[in-house]
């Protein structure tokens, strides 16, 4: 899909892999990665990834404001659209944020739109890496419908 992933200063090799996983199996797009974010080039990110990295087209060192438009960033803001609500435009970067401080105060001054996860439990959010495949999920039901439609 014509869709690209920002990875906003996430912290852990972990993370990654998994997104790059979740990323090469739904077939969602490209991956970007912010400067202090672990690369491929980790063992870690390698390895969690399990070999997926060489599938995704992977960059580093482009900044999010040369990335397509709209920006859409995932954050627990209560100002944010409900991720289930939301419609997906064709083309569209997505902002996945760091582990414990969310996304970066350049990402909210850059982005078009707000996507909160709706979560029924005491506590407000979830892990990088599983709030990422919850929303990956969401995109690609959705675009495969626009598929389908067409």
């Amino acid at each position: 899909l014509p869709i690209c992933v920002y990875l906003d200063h996430l912290r852990s090799a972990h993370n990654v892999g998994s997104i790059l996983r979740t990323t090469e199996a739904l077939s969602l797009g490209s991956v970007y990665f912010s400067k202090d974010t672990p690369y491929t080039d980790n063992q870690k990110v390698k390895k969690t990834s399990m070999g997926t990295w060489e599938w995704v087209s992977c960059f580093r060192g482009i900044n999010l404001e040369h990335l397509p438009k709209p920006v859409i960033l995932l954050e627990t803001s209560p100002d944010a659209f409900n991720l289930h609500e939301f419609v997906f435009p064709e083309t569209f970067t997505l902002v996945v944020g760091n582990e414990e401080y969310g996304c970066s105060d350049s990402s909210l001054q850059t982005a078009d739109y707000l996507l909160r996860i709706p979560l029924l439990g005491k506590k407000n959010s979830l892990n990088v890496a599983n709030a990422f495949a919850i929303a990956a999920g969401a995109i690609q039901r959705q675009q495969h419908l626009h598929v389908n439609e067409r």
